[in-house]
């Protein structure tokens, strides 16, 4: 699904450019990222992962660089469903975390965070969730 996006995404705006990549190891250089946008992409993580992609995200950008990620909330459970958008076969795992957890995992690599803002799902719109976005910059401890 990421390629076939990206594809999709440099047809529609060929200016921008896009690449196919690893949260947990970009591979790119040291303070090289302005910005960082990521929601909903560590759903699928463990506590462990997050922390890997956190300081990797850190890494990256630039002095005065920020980053805002989301996720579910929840009580360190997980949804899965066996056909995710009616395809068979398609499984997949949605991990809900503790917000506590998360912002103790940016504490753990020195990482402050600028803001956390709890949201209410839209009833009847989107799963049933409460969920967390956090914005942290390079330079805030």
């Amino acid at each position: 699904i990421s390629e076939k996006s990206l594809a999709f995404a440099g047809h529609k705006y060929p200016h921008i450019k896009f690449e196919y990549g690893n949260l947990l190891d970009t591979g790119l250089p040291d303070e090289s990222v302005d910005g960082i946008i990521c929601f909903y992409g560590i759903v699928h993580f463990t506590y462990t992962e997050i922390g890997l992609a956190l300081s990797e995200w850190h890494r990256i950008l630039k002095p005065g660089g920020k980053a805002l990620f989301s996720f579910h909330i929840g009580n360190d459970d997980s949804i899965r469903v066996e056909a995710f958008l009616n395809k068979e076969n398609a499984k997949a795992t949605w991990n809900n975390f503790k917000v506590e957890t998360i912002i103790d995992l940016l504490q753990k690599y020195n990482i402050g965070y600028d803001d956390v803002i709890i949201r209410y799902p839209y009833v009847g719109k989107e799963h049933p969730s409460k969920r967390c976005y956090i914005e942290f910059s390079k330079n805030r401890l």
